[in-house]
């Protein structure tokens, strides 16, 4: 049943306009990337928040060093990044949507005289 949805869309990219279909791909590659971008990064801060008990324990901090508290810290840290992007992204969207009235309550300058 997929495979044949994804074969009868295949069939209608196909017959779409040559331009149409490379800007389909283009989107497409540059979401890829945006989607592997951001799994890397939530990799390096698992493997950052993964690594913080082992170096409390070093430091003389006393955590328990067993894999449930390092699970927790990797989960932790994935999660508080997780929580960043949908912050930054919601501040983006105000930001977006509010700009267009920033304009409207400036103060103008005074003409020079």
């Amino acid at each position: 049943m997929v495979l044949e949805t994804a074969l009868a869309l295949l069939e209608r990219l196909l017959e779409l306009n040559p331009f149409l279909l490379l800007g389909v791909i283009v989107v497409a590659a540059y979401l890829a990337f945006r989607i592997f971008q951001t799994i890397v990064k939530m990799l390096i801060t698992g493997i950052a928040f993964g690594l913080f008990p082992i170096l409390a324990n070093l430091l003389g901090i006393p955590i328990p060093l067993t894999l449930q508290t390092i699970l927790w810290s990797v989960i932790l840290g994935i999660a508080t990044y997780m929580a960043y992007m949908g912050l930054s992204f919601f501040f983006k969207v105000v930001n977006a949507v509010f700009s267009p009235l920033k304009k409207g309550f400036q103060k103008k300058k005074p003409a020079a005289a």
